[in-house]
């Protein structure tokens, strides 16, 4: 294992030096590269050299999600503690189901549920990690499900029509959910938003009357903080006030912009999160923590054992059931997610959180101010958030993006907005220069006068 160690550093060591040049990315042909790589699986094995060169030659045909040339998802960058203790989390190879299991690492998830829960003023909170913000919004709205109708849990459907509530602008993991929850994508009921991206509550407040008029049973509302492509903030006061009107469970998929909460002004984005019954908040996204790491935060204790519990006599042996979130998670294996997320907080504290996110937000408002100055560009709306969407004029948006994937100059997405295809920028790798930036809005220019020439 020593041996391979070595081999493992100077493998990582190549990768760092690769971000450090931050040169080109060029796409690669995928029938010639799988070739090229000799993906297929042997019948026999190979010497250490062998299985290492094959490693490092994958590992440079895939993308470096901390390259500057990077723009494309919702994370981006490394947290360096983090991305250290992740590597250690695969030697323990611990699972957290019980105390038994994982012995201190159960309290290091404690530690992070009940500090993280502070900062959403949630002040009798339980949590769990779960993998991805897909699976923390779909125990959410498990919650909220199983709050409306008790016996769907042991019995299914009693025949009603459930339904959940979402804006036009929400991820795509809620309708998932509703399918695999046994309510039905059909019944995931889609409220307009504002030209902002948010919610429209008045649309909320009559959808939800009029499914109470026709015996449907709304289960939860799921307010989105920090949509995927305009980084928009649902209203949540005023949703949390629609909700308690009529008993619904509120989730808040803060998958991406849960993290603002750290910040000592920005946080004004969730306004009212307080009022809400359940958080998901992804930390391998705005915080740089690797993947995945995403935190599902309750404000109701015993909530999620309700939900979730299922006794296993041969697993959760000893101890208080608080020790085993077993207990509490959907997962019986579960991999160690808190130990890297908790080195990257004993690094930074909360005031280092606050002071990677203001650099985030610079470079946010940097990236908006340069292109509402450009003749070339027109910028679809000031950023509330960490994306930045905007026209390139005379030339498509995807062909654009196809373009600058190809030569490497950058990897970056489109999106629409309003009906129209437009370039989406995001600023959460906060290592990246306005420099880098500039050198970005350079190649785009430079695309353009080509495509328009051609």
């Amino acid at each position: 294992m020593k041996s391979l160690l070595k081999d493992t550093f100077e493998l990582a060591e190549q990768l760092l030096q690769l971000e450090q040049d931050a040169a080109p990315m060029p796409r690669h042909d995928v029938g010639a590269l799988g070739d090229q790589l000799s993906l297929e699986l042997p019948q026999d094995g190979a010497t250490q050299g062998e299985v290492f060169a094959k490693m490092s030659a994958v590992l440079n045909a895939t993308p470096q999600t901390s390259s500057p040339r990077f723009l494309n998802q919702l994370f981006g960058g490394r947290q360096n503690y983090a991305a250290a203790a992740d590597m250690l989390t695969a030697m323990l190879n611990v699972s957290m189901y019980t105390y038994k299991a994982a012995g201190a690492m159960i309290l290091i998830e404690q530690q992070l549920v009940q500090h993280m829960a502070k900062f959403a003023g949630f002040t009798n909170a339980e949590g769990v990690i779960c993998p991805g913000g897909s699976m923390a919004n779909f125990v959410g709205m498990m919650m909220g499900r199983d709050r409306a109708n008790h016996d769907f849990r042991e019995h299914g459907s009693d025949g009603r029509q459930h339904t959940f509530y979402v804006s036009t602008q929400s991820h795509y993991s809620v309708d998932k959910a509703a399918a695999m929850l046994g309510v039905g994508r059909a019944n995931v009921r889609k409220i307009k938003c504002d030209d902002n991206g948010s919610m429209n509550v008045d649309d909320l407040a009559n959808a939800i009357e009029v499914d109470i008029t026709n015996d449907c049973v709304p289960c939860a509302v799921i307010a989105t903080c920090g949509t995927t492509v305009l980084g928009a903030f649902d209203p949540l006061k005023q949703i949390a006030s629609v909700c308690r009107k009529h008993n619904i469970w509120l989730h808040a998929d803060g998958a991406f912009g849960g993290p603002a909460l750290l910040h000592r002004q920005h946080r004004n984005l969730l306004d009212g999160i307080e009022y809400a019954d359940s958080l998901s908040w992804d930390a391998h996204k705005v915080m740089g923590v690797p993947l995945t790491c995403s935190m599902l935060l309750c404000q109701h204790q015993g909530k999620l054992s309700k939900s979730l519990q299922q006794d296993a006599e041969y697993l959760f042996q000893v101890d208080h059931e608080d020790l085993n979130p077993g207990l509490r998670s959907i997962q019986c294996g579960r991999r160690n997610d808190a130990f890297k997320l908790w080195s990257a907080w004993q690094a930074l504290g909360d005031n280092g959180w606050h002071d990677r996110l203001e650099q985030q937000f610079k470079l946010a408002k940097f990236a908006a101010d340069y292109i509402e100055q450009s003749a070339d560009f027109e910028l679809c709306q000031r950023p509330e958030y960490l994306t930045i969407c905007f026209k390139v004029y005379g030339v498509d948006a995807t062909e654009l993006c196809d373009q600058l994937h190809a030569n490497g100059e950058a990897l970056i997405g489109h999106a629409d907005v309003r009906g129209e295809q437009v370039m989406r920028l995001v600023v959460v790798n906060p290592e990246i220069s306005t420099s880098d930036l500039q050198r970005l809005f350079e190649n785009i220019v430079a695309k353009q006068r080509n495509i328009i020439s051609a």
